[in-house]
């Protein structure tokens, strides 16, 4: 077709610094406490073993992002949010999130310190992981591609 134009552009270093820079000390707070529960905050400290890929492409309609990514986040877990607070750490394997990725995606954790509290509380970090990975799945949904329209603009 005549006035066609496609191109195409890597940009998967960027993608992955993005992508570090905007998960690193992402944290969640409990807000609605049940029953018994204390009030508890998840943060990621660390993200890392970052793989894959992040393409821009450019056509007559506009700008598309691509992206995949596979990627561990280290966590940690607090109860009560003060400075004698309790806490415990973890990782949380994201495999596969990309830029059409929808409610399912394959994820792991556990413990990288092993206490009696992580089995006290493992019902409450399973449910912070679980809201983690849907904050982290928004976020790469809207604010990840925010800011990588902002690098090609």
């Amino acid at each position: 077709e005549s006035g066609t134009t496609f191109v195409a552009r890597d940009c998967s270093k960027l993608g992955e610094t993005k992508l570090i820079s905007m998960l690193e000390g992402m944290s969640l707070s409990s807000s609605s406490i049940e029953e018994g529960e204390m009030i508890h905050q998840v943060t990621i400290v660390r993200v890392k073993d970052v793989e894959g890929s992040a393409s821009v492409l450019r056509n007559t309609k506009g700008k598309t992002f691509l992206w995949e990514f596979s990627f561990e986040c280290e966590w940690e877990f607090q109860l009560d949010q003060n400075e004698t607070s309790q806490k415990s750490t973890g990782w949380l394997k994201i495999v596969d999130i990309t830029d059409h990725s929808e409610d399912d995606l394959q994820t792991e954790w556990g413990w990288t310190s092993r206490e009696e509290f992580c089995e006290a509380y493992s019902t409450s970090v399973a449910k912070s992981l679980a809201q983690l990975r849907t904050a982290i799945l928004r976020e790469m949904k809207t604010t990840y591609k925010v800011v990588l329209q902002a690098e090609f603009t």
